[in-house]
Parts: structure tokens; C-alpha cells; sequence
């Protein structure tokens, strides 16, 4: 039975508009473990873990109206083809970057090895198992937002980066109108709420 096992731990950060954040890539911990049995002269068995904390990421707080810009170079709400607003997310201002981190990374690798003629054959023949817990492990997270025609008649929760906002009952303009508080019972920032 051989192995090693290792762990690190680190913190990029940088300056940036006024204020102190996590660099993009700031990973805090980060471990590995490899062992490897050899059942017989001719097989082995071998597994590698691997575990890692999330890397920096700036949540979504909510929705807008987003805009398009006029001839004469005025921002105006945007209109889809059927006249109702489009709808963009907000991740707010400069205190929200990078305030959130991706879930963590897990993964576990398993190999089993066959020398046909033993440690003094040249032949390796192998079976690798890749991510064996079949673990879904994410690298970004990417908002969507998709029109729901039935949201002007019930509450549709839509789930949208991770956090669950609802659709109200009111139309405002065409579009969905946002309950200013969220499913976690968390209060948006001040001034973010509807009159």
C-alpha cells in the first residue's frame, strides 16, 4: 500500500475600485489524496481524491429593465417584438463583487492496472474510472432568464442564479414585477425596492 496526501491553503486578493477583494482565481484550500494497493504482482489498484473550496463569484441580486440606446444616444427601456420589457439581471454595485464563491470541487478518480507479465513486463494495460461519483462539480454559473407566458396569472418561481426570486401577481409594463423580498428571507439592498 503506497500514497501521499497534500493541502494548501491561499488567498490572492487585489485592489480594485476603492476597495479590497478575492482575486477571480483565489482558491483557500485545496487537498489531494492518492493510494495505490497492489493486489497481486500483476494487479493493482489505485484511487486519487481530490477536494477544493469555490472560486470567487458575483451573485445576482435581481432584475431590470434593460436598455437600448436611441439615434440620439438615449438609453430607453428595451421592447420585445410583442411590446413587453426585456428583463436583464443586476448583480448590483462594486461592494457585491466577488462576494459569493462557487460550490466546492470534488472528485474521485479510481484506476485498476494489469501487467500481464508481471514487474518485469513492459505492457500496462488499465481501466481508468473518472469522477467515479459522478459528482456534478460546477465552473460558473451563468443566470438565465426565460419568459414564463402563465406568470401574469399565478406566482411562478423562476430560479435564477442559485437564489429563488418569485413573480408577482401585477403587471408593470408587460413584464414580471419581482417580490422585493427573496425566498431566503434575506432584504434586497436599500434603495433596489419597488414604489
Amino acid at each position: 500500500l503506497t500514497g501521499w496526501a497534500s493541502y494548501a491553503w491561499g488567498r490572492a486578493e487585489r485592489e480594485e475600485y476603492g476597495r479590497r477583494l478575492p482575486f477571480e482565481y483565489d482558491r483557500r484550500h485545496a487537498a489531494s489524496l492518492v493510494g495505490s494497493w497492489r493486489i497481486t504482482p500483476k494487479w493493482e489498484l489505485g484511487a486519487t481524491v481530490r477536494a477544493f473550496s469555490g472560486f470567487p463569484r458575483t451573485p445576482v441580486l435581481g432584475l431590470q429593465v434593460a436598455a437600448d440606446e436611441t439615434d440620439a444616444s438615449r438609453l430607453v427601456p428595451a421592447l420585445d417584438a410583442d411590446g413587453r420589457y426585456v428583463y436583464e439581471t443586476t448583480s448590483g454595485g462594486v461592494s457585491n463583487l466577488n462576494t459569493a464563491r462557487l460550490p466546492a470541487f470534488f472528485r474521485l478518480d479510481l484506476r485498476l492496472s494489469w501487467k500481464p507479465r508481471g514487474a518485469a513486463g513492459r505492457w500496462l494495460l488499465y481501466l481508468d474510472v473518472i469522477n467515479a461519483t459522478n459528482r456534478d462539480n460546477v465552473g460558473q454559473v451563468d443566470p438565465r432568464l426565460a419568459y414564463d407566458p402563465e406568470a401574469e396569472l399565478r406566482p411562478v418561481p423562476c430560479r435564477l442564479d442559485r437564489e429563488d426570486l418569485h413573480a408577482g401577481h401585477r403587471r408593470v409594463g408587460g413584464g414580471p414585477d419581482l417580490d422585493a423580498e427573496r425566498a431566503d428571507g434575506v432584504q434586497p439592498p436599500a434603495g433596489d425596492e419597488e414604489e
